[in-house]
């Protein structure tokens, strides 16, 4: 934004001359909204604007946190056995976590775990994924609805030379107000549809890792496995750079 608005003043731009063209901002955002409920169900569509505010909140999954909490539970369940997590299970935050450590305590076979948690998983994976290809769908289709209005602005401006008795002037600013279109639905797509849709998925990408870490770790509590293996274990999720910072620390506190 603020380099389009640059370019504005360089150029010796009004910007509410060029912002104001409400036959464009119609053309494509109707059209991009339509197309779009066209191509998903419309509560889907519906909770994409829930979602906007996701885009632009600070959510963070710290896998190295998740790391620490998890074998600090899995040298307890080793010490003292996977009946004493319950104490512990009450003052974790995250739900997905809780409820794969409540399975853990009431005694549930650990295949049976593993599924339940996958299943969760791919429910997960599925809605918020789902989420993010509706704003790149609409960042498809937007840029095209800008091509639509400036095509029939051109063919309406050219269908009125003769009315216009050849003002050359307003011929150029007809023009001009059409190809407008084709900047707004460019903009929009590059600038707000695309971006927002790619975020989506970057934070789902990172959620689906941490959630991936999370089933490791508590099938791992389950088995009984040596709190030192759960840590190499988890540490594979990590970059190396990250796993390096983690063990550092981790030694230190040693």
């Amino acid at each position: 934004m603020a380099g389009l608005i640059i370019m504005m003043k360089m150029e010796g731009l009004h910007i509410m001359h060029v912002l104001y063209a409400p036959s464009a901002w119609a053309i494509i955002f109707g059209g991009t909204i339509g197309a779009t409920l066209l191509n998903h169900k419309t509560e889907e569509v519906k909770k994409a604007w829930t979602m906007l505010k996701i885009a632009f909140t600070e959510i963070k999954f710290e896998p190295t946190e998740l790391i620490e909490v998890i074998v600090s539970l899995a040298e307890k369940a080793r010490r003292e056995g996977v009946i004493s997590l319950e104490e512990d299970i009450e003052q974790l935050a995250d739900a997905f976590l809780k409820n794969g450590l409540q399975l853990v305590v009431d005694g549930t076979a650990p295949e049976v775990t593993k599924s339940i948690m996958e299943t969760q998983l791919d429910i997960i994976d599925e809605r918020h994924s789902g989420l993010g290809e509706i704003w790149t769908t609409a960042g498809g289709y937007a840029p095209t609805m800008g091509i639509i209005g400036t095509v029939m602005g051109t063919v309406h401006v050219l269908g009125g030379i003769e009315e216009s008795g050849g003002d050359v002037g307003k011929l150029a600013a007809g023009i001009a107000l059409a190809f407008l279109a084709t900047f707004f639905g460019i903009f929009s797509a590059n600038v707000f549809f695309l971006p927002v849709g790619g975020k989506l998925k970057s934070k789902h990408k990172a959620e689906m890792l941490y959630r991936k870490m999370t089933i490791d770790g508590i099938l791992a509590i389950e088995h009984g496995e040596n709190p030192a293996i759960v840590k190499i274990r988890l540490l594979a999720y990590l970059p190396p750079d990250e796993a390096k910072k983690l063990e550092k620390k981790v030694e230190k506190e040693g």
